[in-house]
């Protein structure tokens, strides 16, 4: 599988005009190219040089995309402004499958990419002998990953004790993060905890902080300063590793003695508290060693291949399938106007009522019946499977399950954590027709604006509020089933 021939043309049509615009601005060539079709004519080795320089240098795309040298269409900026998300480095061609070839990355905690090739197949640029060790740039393409058309390597020949290392890096990748076919990925969960942290899991949970607090945090931790929201004053959830609120309660307890002030004195061991509450909580989150009632199973959904990333973290007691879609559709911001299933180890999940005869010829498992309970690992560790709306349009989703808690007391259940950016209207056309609307949107003088103006009036894309998807989660949909409202076989 590659890229369409419209694809290509595309691509080749944007990515030589920002190289050929980094180059006029960093001078990283002493022959300036007149302009794309003269850069890309260039010899491999010179075009390296300046796409290096580009993402040595990442603030150039946003000053492309200001500038605009080469009058680009609003959908095209887009698309320059996502390789901003461009993963660098080198990997191992590991594996041709139907879909895409598997990149293996030679990163210390190596992640599995699916990589669509551009005009010619991966099998004739590298040959059929795998593994293979390059070094290029992945970006993201209409919600998958390419890579820049630029490939350097070495000839080597690997022996069987590096093949058997890296199929079994291989499958690690795959068990923890599943392969990555859109991005970014950085956001989209941390990576496992280092070997000997003793972390039970990669996922991620809340740890309820003042802006002092996080103040105190980032002076012991600097690394976490970009997620503390230091600038917002009030009580904010943020999301930590198991791991990290080890690193954070031990720092904290170790600084209370250097401190000069007595209201940081109060506040690193306030820090410290809770995390090491936090650390005795989450180091016992096995499911089994909490009880069925004061489970809390936490998730975290995020739509594929729309960047900047669409995604919730939500909350939710033991409930069946059935009803764990309700609580992506309401913290979403989906209709439930679709048919929709779960994929889940290769099982398919469905309504039987709703998939009708399909349910049977396709081998559905019924999801009004299967509990949470019973799909998620016992050790609580953390799990991915796969969530389809509206089978028209395609809104397929991540769900990852980041783990087992205790309930809180005085806490009321299912809720949402935290997120970022509003879903796509319901009927958009899938991946491309949202594209398309949002560029309408933006400009006043597209000639499809007015009439998408008027199918549903003004729509905010950044637009998400976590206490309004909770609210929305507890109320629920409504009981279609009684109400006998229609539901669209798409």
């Amino acid at each position: 599988m590659q890229l369409s021939h419209d694809e290509c043309r595309l691509f080749y049509k944007l990515h030589p005009a920002l190289m050929c615009y980094a180059n006029q601005k960093l001078k990283t060539l002493p022959h300036q190219p007149a302009d794309p079709v003269e850069f890309y004519a260039l010899e491999p080795e010179k075009r390296v040089q300046v796409r290096d320089a580009l993402h040595a240098n990442p603030d150039l795309i946003d000053q492309f995309a200001a500038d605009n040298p080469f009058s680009l269409a609003a959908e095209e900026l887009a698309i320059i402004r996502s390789w901003k998300q461009a993963i660098v480095g080198s990997f191992y061609i590991f594996r041709y499958l139907k879909g895409y070839t598997v990149f293996l990355s030679s990163e210390k905690v190596p992640k599995a990419y699916g990589v669509l090739p551009l005009a010619d197949p991966f099998e004739d640029l590298i040959g059929p002998y795998l593994p293979r060790l390059i070094q290029t740039v992945l970006l993201p393409f209409k919600g998958r990953i390419v890579y820049d058309g630029l490939l350097s390597g070495h000839n080597i020949t690997f022996g069987g004790g590096i093949k058997r290392m890296l199929n079994e890096e291989y499958k690690k990748a795959k068990a923890d993060f599943g392969i990555i076919t859109s991005l970014p990925w950085a956001s989209e969960i941390m990576d496992p905890a280092p070997a000997g942290s003793g972390a039970k899991t990669s996922g991620t949970f809340p740890l309820r902080l003042t802006q002092a607090q996080r103040r105190v945090i980032a002076g012991q931790l600097p690394d976490l300063r970009p997620r503390l929201h230091l600038d917002q004053p009030n009580q904010r959830n943020i999301q930590f590793t198991l791991g990290e609120m080890r690193s954070i309660a031990s720092m904290c307890e170790q600084a209370v003695p250097q401190c000069s002030s007595g209201m940081e004195r109060n506040s690193l061991r306030h820090v410290a508290a809770a995390a090491e509450r936090a650390v005795e909580k989450l180091g016992k989150s096995k499911i089994h060693r909490i009880s069925a009632g004061e489970r809390v199973f936490q998730f975290r959904i995020s739509l594929r291949g729309i960047t900047p990333r669409i995604w919730r973290r939500i909350q939710t007691k033991d409930c069946t399938l059935d009803k764990l879609h309700e609580h992506i559709q309401t913290a979403m911001g989906w209709t439930n106007s679709h048919l929709h299933s779960f994929e889940i180890k290769g099982q398919l999940f469905g309504d039987p009522m709703l998939m009708e005869e399909n349910f049977e010829e396709m081998g559905y498992e019924d999801s009004t019946t299967t509990k949470l309970s019973d799909i998620l690992p016992k050790s609580g560790e953390s799990f991915r499977f796969d969530y389809e709306y509206d089978f028209g349009d395609g809104w397929k989703h991540n769900v990852l399950f980041e783990g087992c808690l205790r309930a809180e007391k005085g806490t009321r259940y299912p809720l949402c954590l935290e997120g970022e950016r509003a879903c796509p209207p319901e009927d958009v056309g899938g991946i491309d027709g949202y594209q398309e609307y949002l560029a309408a949107l933006a400009d006043p003088r597209h000639e499809e604006h007015q009439s998408w103006m008027e199918w549903r009036g003004p729509f905010d894309p950044e637009k998400f509020d976590a206490e309004a998807a909770t609210r929305a989660m507890r109320r629920g949909l409504p009981d279609w089933r009684n109400t006998k409202s229609g539901y669209d076989s798409g």
